[in-house]
């Protein structure tokens, strides 16, 4: 935490908020057209007020996938979910995957180092 905020990533040296994208790929989805919709997505978050980084795990040999973003505050994460190619992306969820969930943390340092995970 201590790193993002010295590096001017995060704007507070306390807290930032997270996004996690747990999936699994249906048989014959569509990979181009996924991963097409979601670079363009990644590209515009990546220029959204508020945005730190985005980590794009690869699909296991069962099509299960893990990925997360990471933002300075929840209201960035909102305010970037309404971009036109993040709903495009998200539009893809029914049609793709057999699997989709979304778990929201807010990600702070204890005074002891600890790094502590509260569900928002």
């Amino acid at each position: 935490m201590r790193q993002l905020y010295e590096q001017g990533r995060a704007d507070s040296q306390t807290e930032v908020y997270l996004v996690v994208f747990r999936s699994r790929l249906l048989a014959g989805a569509d990979i181009h057209k996924l991963l097409k919709d979601d670079e363009a997505a990644h590209f515009e978050a990546s220029q959204a007020p508020g945005y730190i980084t985005y980590f794009k795990g690869a699909a296991d040999t069962d099509g299960n996938n893990l990925s997360f973003c990471l933002w300075q505050s929840q209201n960035s994460a909102r305010e970037a979910a309404f971009g036109e190619k993040h709903k495009l992306a998200a539009g893809n969820v029914s049609e793709a995957y057999a699997y989709f969930s979304l778990q929201r943390y807010f990600v702070s340092q204890a005074q002891d180092g600890d790094v502590v995970f509260i569900p928002a």
